[in-house]
């Protein structure tokens, strides 16, 4: 079996009710249900930016985050490139040791993120409101990636984007998993969620029901979405 990344175990919160989780290395989790049933708050628990009212939540020191407000909660869209990676890059101890940020170390890294990402801007001193929301996107991305995390929570990450740039995305997260990465999915796009997990939750009411793999299907995924938890784990 594929090692375990992350476990939530009986997990409650203002919008969660017993949540019991296990994410493991290389695969892709997803997370599927209705806006407003839990999911945002599933993000922040998994990506560690929410302690749990109750429960246990085993999640890394680092979780790499893409979070489905990328202009409101991923980038600042007033700060160039450099700044933006900044913002996540910082917490390393390789660019935030000392009471000085090591800008030309950080310029650098935003210089490798805008190449191997294709990101369109001219230069990292772009700034990130000046990019169209696919690129900005792949900033994002980039920038999570160069955390080395071991697990990735992707919250909503294609929403608003083209067709391009949804594959694009669709394209990193399955090349991520077969790297190894766990990888959850969080969609209210069934579509999506059905087409790249490797197994797949519905969120319903605040708890997790596991899909059976004789019930995923839109059908099938929508009967549990209704069923309002009754088979919640």
């Amino acid at each position: 079996a594929a090692p375990l990344v992350g476990r939530l175990v009986d997990v409650h919160d203002d919008a969660l009710v017993d949540v019991t989780l296990e994410v493991h290395a290389g695969e892709v989790l997803g997370v599927a249900g209705v806006e407003g049933n839990g999911q945002h708050e599933l993000a922040l628990v998994l990506s560690g930016r929410r302690a749990p009212i109750a429960g246990q939540a085993h999640v890394p020191e680092e979780v790499a985050f893409i979070p489905q407000d990328r202009q409101r909660e991923g980038l600042v869209v007033d700060f160039d490139l450099t700044e933006n990676v900044a913002l996540a890059l910082s917490r390393l101890d390789r660019f935030g040791t000392g009471a000085l940020m090591p800008w030309e170390d950080l310029e650098e890294e935003a210089e490798r993120i805008r190449t191997r990402f294709d990101v369109a801007a001219p230069s990292t001193e772009t700034l990130a409101g000046a990019l169209s929301g696919g690129n900005q996107q792949r900033v994002i991305i980039g920038r999570e990636l160069a955390l080395g995390a071991p697990m990735l929570v992707a919250e909503n990450p294609t929403r608003g984007l083209d067709v391009a740039a949804a594959a694009y995305v669709h394209g990193e997260l399955t090349r991520l998993a077969s790297e190894g990465l766990a990888i959850v999915l969080i969609s209210t796009d069934l579509d999506e969620v059905l087409g790249l997990a490797d197994r797949v939750v519905v969120m319903t009411r605040g708890r997790a029901v596991d899909v059976p793999e004789s019930e995923r299907s839109r059908e099938g995924v929508g009967a549990l979405m209704l069923s309002g938890g009754a088979e919640a784990t």
